[in-house]
């Protein structure tokens, strides 16, 4: 009988152990991945963007006017960069490729305490031009302009602007393990959620948290362009 007990109370225990194991292993909220983000001050990142690009011709045909799609090429945007909030530093590096190719890179430093600007973009003649003056002459953007749109479209802004926009977030079945679930709880394996978004725009993401809701990285990919982001949140 004093077996049975044991064995009874060992069980119990145990059971205790392992449901608090699996309970601190539960997702965190879109509300907490969002607060995670505004505690990330420094982080690098790579973003991927790939698209194929068209020509839009349009005529006219016995009254009857057509808008015919052409492909032209395939596209695709690397960047690889460091975020520093406290100091107000961010570093990018950026490469533009046609159809496989690189045609152009660039390196930019920008100081947003000050709105200091330096950096130079490598045409794919060899010749280099100042990243102020690239801005203006092949996109008519001023400095201000170019820096306003700089700070909007760092990776966890636009993160957080997606999450904020958002009409539906949930958790992707992966499957997972009771017994994954228990090792993460217990502190003794990795714990990273997956996230479907969908925005108010209907495009969707897949975002990869850890357990304090921190991004480790978020997708999107249809019929425009596939998009893809990593950070490494630093400190």
């Amino acid at each position: 009988m004093k077996t049975v007990l044991s064995v009874f109370t060992v069980l119990v225990v145990l059971g205790a152990v392992l449901g608090m194991a699996y309970a601190l292993a539960e997702p965190p909220s879109t509300a907490q991945v969002i607060r995670s983000i505004d505690e990330i001050h420094r982080y690098n990142f790579t973003r991927t963007v790939t698209f194929r690009q068209y020509y839009m011709n349009a005529t006219n045909t016995n009254n009857t006017r057509e808008v015919k799609k052409t492909f032209a090429y395939t596209g695709k945007v690397t960047a690889t960069g460091q975020v520093d909030l406290d100091k107000g530093v961010v570093i990018e590096e950026e490469k533009f490729y046609v159809n496989g190719s690189a045609v152009m890179n660039g390196h930019v430093v920008v100081d947003l305490k000050t709105g200091e600007v330096s950096g130079s973009i490598k045409l794919l003649d060899g010749s280099e031009v100042d990243v102020l003056t690239f801005w203006r002459e092949y996109f008519g953007l001023s400095r201000e302009q170019a820096l306003a749109m700089f700070r909007e479209n760092f990776p966890l802004v636009s993160l957080r602007r997606i999450l904020e926009n958002s009409e539906d977030a949930r958790m992707v079945s992966e499957g997972v393990s009771l017994s994954t679930r228990v090792l993460q709880g217990l502190g003794l394996e990795d714990k990273t959620y997956v996230y479907s978004v969908k925005t108010s725009s209907g495009r969707m993401w897949t975002l990869t948290v850890d357990s304090e809701g921190r991004p480790l990285e978020f997708v999107s990919d249809d019929e425009t362009a596939r998009v893809v982001v990593e950070i490494q949140p630093l400190g």
